[in-house]
């Protein structure tokens, strides 16, 4: 992969400089809706989480809508059947991975995602652009400030409100996952999945709205770890109770 084109951009702003823009981009909540991103290893209990989540917003009259990534409408699920697949005779560069999945991003991001917030609906999602980050710098290698460009240019100002990242050890997350339907991140290494966990604990501590939840418990003690999260941040509680309020 070329850098001739980064390196005249670094020229005219440092790398460091870059990152900052692009971190305190994406730790900026849009400014209307509740949005809630779950994120963690394979196996870590998102799906799970999700669905608990949704019954705790509905319990307060508020509208939800599930989305995930890569994936959430016709153009995105398209994108998700090639770049999560381990079917092609030539591998897949991680610029391409970075590319492909901020593709399906924008796409859902613009159809599904901010229109939800627009109407004060909330919206809880199966993976964001953290994902990208922990997979494809921490993962694969691709600079950290080239996946937080292309992901900052492909969510524009839809930015959760909260991410929270469902840390488990891979030993453990990855005998959840089926054996039958593995995607091509599910059958690689241990030592690939310690580096994504280590990546989500890692770029937890530079995303303001990032924050971290033991997973290995039960189900309903992670559950409650991540109610007491959402109900400790005050400008989270603001906009739900408002919008409970039909304020």
């Amino acid at each position: 992969m070329s850098n001739t084109f980064l390196n005249r951009l670094t020229n005219t702003i440092s790398t460091e400089k870059l990152e900052q823009i692009c971190l305190e981009h994406l730790s900026t909540p849009y400014s209307t809706g509740i949005y809630i991103g779950l994120e963690g290893g394979n196996g870590c209990g998102k799906t799970t989480q999700k669905e608990f989540l949704g019954k705790y917003f509905k319990e307060k009259k508020l509208n939800v809508i599930y989305t995930f990534e890569p994936g959430g409408d016709d153009i995105a699920n398209d994108i998700r059947k090639v770049v999560q697949v381990n079917e092609y005779n030539i591998s897949m560069s991680s610029l391409t991975n970075v590319l492909l999945y901020a593709s399906s991003r924008s796409q859902t991001t613009n159809t599904l995602i901010e229109e939800q917030l627009k109407k004060k609906g909330v919206c809880i999602s199966d993976r964001t652009y953290v994902s990208s980050i922990a997979f494809q710098h921490y993962g694969q290698g691709v600079p950290l400030n080239i996946v937080l460009m292309i992901n900052a240019i492909a969510v524009g100002e839809v930015v959760p409100d909260i991410i929270i990242n469902l840390d488990i050890d891979p030993r453990v997350g990855i005998t959840r996952c089926s054996k039958d339907e593995r995607d091509k991140w599910e059958e690689e290494d241990l030592n690939f999945h310690d580096k994504i966990r280590q990546g989500y604990l890692d770029i937890s501590k530079k995303l303001s709205n990032m924050y971290n939840v033991d997973a290995s418990g039960s189900i309903e003690q992670v559950k409650s770890q991540i109610i007491r999260l959402i109900e400790s941040n005050e400008s989270l509680m603001k906009k739900i109770n408002n919008y409970t309020l039909g304020l």
